[in-house]
């Protein structure tokens, strides 16, 4: 029997259970490879209720900073569990996880086009919202080149930085302003960060190859 979930705020209402994608099952289904079909979909129905929890709230925030990011993580994930308690532990814990994994994916994303493209802007002496984001598609094509990271979540980065810029530049100024001369080191960090994040994933596959041949 398929637990019962609870519709994120401001999606349709209907069927409870929403329909989470391939991606998402993929993902449960590599770190629950012995649980049966109906305990996979039923963690990636779960995984997909949290998951569009978090991208609501992103969407209306102005400015995304690491502390905003993901103490809007945190809350839905215990807004969606409080919500939920009818969903057995082991699928709640599976589908946290893999949250937690791909909220700092996301963010490591997020933070290096955007630390990039500042530091870019810093080199050329003007910040204009145009400038900036001529810089974000730069960056954008340098982190497309990192064939681990997928191309989706590529462009769900790019539009939340535009819709930064669109909504509050001046908290893209304030953020610019308060880096002052470590923008350069910050960006460097960032990058770092990415290349690592998803050098972890890329080794997490090739074991799971070597262990399932």
């Amino acid at each position: 029997m398929t637990d019962e979930l609870t519709t994120p705020p401001g999606e349709p209402t209907g069927d409870t259970t929403p329909e989470p994608n391939s991606e998402i099952t993929a993902l449960v289904k590599l770190e629950m490879p012995d649980a049966s079909d109906d305990v996979i979909q039923e963690t990636a129905a779960f995984f997909h209720v949290i998951k569009k929890r978090i991208q609501t709230e992103l969407d209306a925030v102005g400015e995304i900073t690491n502390e905003v990011y993901h103490r809007i993580v945190s809350e839905e994930i215990q807004h969606a569990i409080a919500q939920n308690k009818s969903i057995a532990q082991e699928k709640v814990d599976t589908a946290v996880k893999l949250i937690k994994q791909e909220a700092d994916k996301n963010w490591a994303v997020m933070d290096a086009i955007k630390s990039r493209a500042l530091a870019q802007v810093q080199s050329a002496g003007k910040l204009t919202r145009t400038a900036y984001l001529d810089a974000v598609a730069k960056a954008r094509k340098a982190v497309a080149e990192n064939q681990l990271i997928e191309p989706d979540r590529i462009e769900e980065a790019v539009k939340q930085i535009q819709s930064q810029a669109d909504k509050n530049w001046h908290g893209i100024t304030q953020e610019f302003e308060s880096f002052g001369q470590r923008i350069q080191e910050t960006a460097k960090t960032a990058w770092n960060t990415l290349t690592s994040v998803f050098h972890k994933k890329k080794n997490k596959n090739k074991n799971s190859e070597e262990n399932n041949p």
